[in-house]
């Protein structure tokens, strides 16, 4: 397995980038996401994304 992060200061949007590699073939899947307008150092998909789990959660229980 290998990782790499890379910065850079002047991105005005998060992106991720996710590539795997094996003998059945290669997949890659990239995100970018525009920052929080209440928190600029967070991306404004994470807090949907934690809103969703916890309704999951809810109706698991």
């Amino acid at each position: 397995m290998q990782a790499e992060l890379v910065a850079d200061p002047h991105a005005t949007e998060s992106r991720h980038e996710i590539e795997v590699s094996g003998a059945a073939g290669t997949f890659t899947f990239s995100s970018e996401s525009a920052p929080s307008p209440v928190n600029p150092k967070t991306s404004a998909l994470t807090a949907l994304a934690i809103a969703h789990i916890l309704r999951q959660a809810v109706k698991l229980n």
